[in-house]
């Protein structure tokens, strides 16, 4: 399972790349980052996005048992894809 970053620590790293403190490579060495380029696609969202960019996007929407069952018997009545 891949490790997540809070958004301070994101924010950090994009500052420090940002202020000309230290490279990408360096960054992920000094900071047991598995990656660069994840340095690097952080720095991406941020100018594009700004802080909002570094923030975790929502999950996916979860829908209950009784709702799916409902969703596919309607399939199965109808033939509906």
């Amino acid at each position: 399972m891949s490790k997540t970053y809070s958004y301070p620590f994101k924010l950090n790293m994009v500052q420090a790349y940002l202020d000309g403190l230290l490279g990408y490579h360096l960054l992920a060495k000094k900071y047991d980052i598995s990656s660069e380029q994840l340095i690097q696609n952080w720095v991406n969202q941020y100018q594009l996005y700004g802080e909002a960019g570094l923030k975790r996007k929502k999950t996916k929407k979860k829908y209950r048992l009784r709702f799916k069952l409902k969703v596919l018997k309607f399939k199965l009545q109808t033939g509906a894809s």
